[in-house]
């Protein structure tokens, strides 16, 4: 069991998750129920809808399994009366049927189908759905139980707070009457202007406090009344952190004559921040003027901080649900560009190979075969950001991939930022994925970038290669500048430090990626590697980019230092360890030469301009090749005749039947055949192994004459699969 698996298992009580298959094939019937049940899941049968409906009614099931063609009633029909019930209207259903037609699964999931699955049921997708789906389920359910406590909180809070407002309006009113009664009874008025738990203040209209009682002076850390009064200025100054709010407060007591649930927020003696409430009466004098305010004061620092993180998790929930419909939007695409790129790059390769050197064409097609390698390490780099998946680490020289940044940059950054390279050509190589480190200086030069976008300047991209010497050697600790050098000169003029973890002793290539910008403030840069932490407006950044750099670094066992001056600049550099290779002088001799072959290829796809291509590059290698555009029509002519193929190249994404449901039905057929499958998006069959798959081999689109080649002939002298264990 995978940790996926794992997880999704941890989360379902699959005893107590009921599951409801509606399905008037007695086999098919039988076999969803043993597949669920030996999983342990209570499973419900029901051989027609109105059976399946009367059921539903009888105990509503965490998940329903409903065949689209039935007799009497069909599929479409009971999901229409499901979703027409208060009590099963939010219960998930996955169509199931043998049907794999477009119109019947657009229809379904128009309706409000969750799934939906093809006869005949392979028992891991039928298991991994109902998994996913009873997940959903429950997390959804844990999110409406979630918010029915967020509801009932803000109901509790708005009834405290109208209940603090009666209670504060209540307390005004008893004032306003101590205020008449005050020379009556002055004794009591003070026992409970003293002892009250709200705050009580008297101002002048100038802004200058008369009195406070001693819940005021706690709230804003204050020993006493007396503390506060030798310690504080004016109202504006000392109580108001910002002049806004006292310039809105006095516009609202001059309208109304109070301010009721004035919210703001406050200093407090030791300089910290919290949130007041406030409601304020004027009093005037017989001529009309105002004498004074008098007021009542609450904290509702605590109620504002719910409040915050409230709005930061839906922020957050909010990112993450953009972030994933990116990705999805990202595989479509680059599957799309795939199949464009395809034609251009294999018809550009076979120009190579029939225009002469030292014809002045056979410059412009390695320009357009150079361009479309770059395009497709592009769509490379959109999907591998887009997932965030799993990613091969190699030696990579780090000179290309910063260059490719720079020409990236160099058609999207406007011309008041001038960008500069500094790249030592004999830095080593690092072990590392080349699509992070392209990501890792992508998002470094573009924060730089922001950080100049107004006001213009330099941007500048150096790597060289450094030692860490030991500490007990008697060096410096890595990364801090030696006495009397121009680093240390900066840094004693104000420059901040972040991220100065320690490093092991070694050889590291080091990026810097510095700018001119206004640099960073010295509060807030312990925080600058936090996730969602950003500086920047709304809709310029998420806050990941320098958390993200950071993790990926220490991932290559690497680190990320930034320093900044604010006014001066911002400078950040990544150290990553040098492998220690040793040149290889026969790389050129090694390659292997491209062998073709005489054997018998059915090519399947359903773009023609792909087939046309790739039957050019197999013929040209001297293959028989036999081409179709339709998974139909490959699997009929692969049926009428399986003795006239060796292998079996067929595109992944195709309507009726994709790559690997048709390898499946080509394995009933002849279970031996070699087949290799062809993809614009592998991110679809990422995770699945070839035995999986039932296939030999996968390329992904477009694909590289060479490449193509060395696999279709590897393919082809593999072991003979009749000798393998079925």
């Amino acid at each position: 069991m995978n940790k996926d698996s794992a997880i999704k298992d941890s989360m379902i009580d699959k005893s107590r998750a009921g599951i409801l298959i509606i399905d008037d094939t007695p086999a098919n019937l039988q076999l969803l129920y043993n597949i669920l049940t030996e999983e342990g899941y209570s499973v419900r049968p029901a051989d027609n809808g109105p059976l399946g409906l009367e059921s539903v009614a009888a105990e509503a099931p965490d998940l329903i399994l409903l065949d689209i063609r039935m007799p009497g009633m069909d599929g479409f029909e009971v999901f229409k009366r499901l979703k027409s019930g208060d009590h099963s209207r939010n219960i998930p259903v996955i169509f199931i049927s043998a049907m794999d037609d477009m119109e019947n699964k657009t229809k379904g999931f128009s309706l409000g189908a969750v799934d939906y699955i093809t006869k005949p049921f392979d028992p891991r997708e039928v298991l991994a759905r109902v998994a996913t789906h009873l997940t959903i389920r429950k997390t959804q359910a844990g999110l409406e139980s979630a918010n029915t406590r967020l509801r009932e909180a803000g109901e509790k809070i708005k009834r405290l707070n109208a209940d603090l407002e009666e209670r504060v309006k209540r307390r005004t009113r008893e004032l306003e009457n101590a205020n008449i009664a005050l020379y009556k009874s002055e004794e009591k008025y003070r026992r409970l202007f003293e002892n009250s738990v709200f705050g009580f203040f008297q101002s002048t209209p100038e802004g200058r406090f008369t009195m406070v009682n001693p819940a005021f002076a706690a709230m804003l850390g204050y020993e006493s009344p007396d503390d506060f009064f030798t310690c504080s200025e004016d109202v504006s100054t000392r109580f108001y952190t910002n002049k806004h709010d006292r310039n809105r407060f006095q516009q609202v007591i001059r309208t109304r004559e109070c301010a009721e649930n004035f919210e703001f927020m406050a200093k407090c003696k030791d300089g910290s921040r919290i949130w007041l409430s406030s409601s304020t009466r004027s009093y005037f004098s017989s001529d009309g003027k105002v004498m004074h305010f008098e007021g009542v004061v609450v904290d509702i620092t605590d109620r504002k901080r719910m409040e915050e993180e409230n709005k930061k998790l839906f922020e957050q929930f909010h990112r993450m649900q953009k972030m994933d419909s990116l990705g999805t939007l990202a595989g479509g695409i680059a599957h799309d560009f795939n199949n464009i790129l395809s034609p251009l790059l294999g018809y550009a390769q076979i120009l190579e190979e029939d225009i002469p050197p030292d014809n002045p064409l056979y410059e412009y097609n390695a320009e357009i075969l150079k361009a479309a390698l770059r395009a497709r390490d592009l769509v490379k780099q959109i999907l591998t950001f887009s997932r965030q998946g799993d990613h091969g680490i190699k030696p990579v020289k780090l000179q290309p991939v910063i260059m490719e940044v720079v020409k990236l940059l160099s058609t999207t950054i406007p011309r008041t930022i001038e960008i500069r390279t500094e790249l030592d050509a004999g830095c080593g190589e690092v072990a590392a994925d080349p699509t992070r480190i392209h990501q890792i200086v992508m998002n470094l030069a573009v924060n730089a970038y922001h950080a100049m976008e107004e006001s213009g300047g330099l941007l500048k991209l150096v790597l060289e290669q450094c030692v860490i010497e030991p500490p007990e050697a008697g060096m410096q600790e890595a990364g801090t500048p030696e006495a009397g050098t121009p680093e240390a000169e900066t840094q004693e003029a104000g420059t901040q430090e972040a991220g100065t973890q320690e490093m092991m002793p070694g050889e590291y290539a080091l990026i810097k990626v510095a700018d001119t910008g206004g640099g960073i403030d010295k509060e807030i840069l312990d925080r600058i590697f936090d996730p969602y932490f950003t500086t920047k407006e709304r809709g310029k950044g998420t806050g990941l980019g320098l958390s993200i750099t950071r993790d990926i670094v220490k991932n290559y066992n690497g680190t990320v230092r930034l320093r900044s001056e604010p006014g001066k600049g911002t400078e950040v550099r990544v150290y990553l360890p040098v492998l220690k290779t040793v040149p290889d002088n026969n790389e050129a001799e090694k390659a292997p030469r491209i062998q073709g072959g005489t054997e018998r290829i059915l090519l399947v796809d359903d773009e023609e301009s792909i087939l046309g291509i790739e039957k050019n590059i197999l013929e040209r290698l001297g293959y028989r090749v036999s081409v179709t555009a339709s998974s139909i029509g490959a699997l009929e002519m692969f049926r009428s005749g399986p003795e006239n193929f060796d292998l079996v190249v067929t595109d992944f994404m195709m309507p009726d039947m994709t790559g690997t449901e048709l390898a499946r039905a080509i394995r009933t057929v002849s279970p031996h055949i070699p087949i290799i499958i062809c993809t614009g998006d592998s991110g679809k069959i990422d995770g699945v192994s070839n035995d999986q798959l039932g296939i030999q081999a996968r390329l992904v689109k477009p694909i590289v004459k060479a490449t193509f080649a060395r696999t279709v002939r590897t393919v082809l002298d593999g072991p003979d699969l009749s000798d393998r264990n079925e």
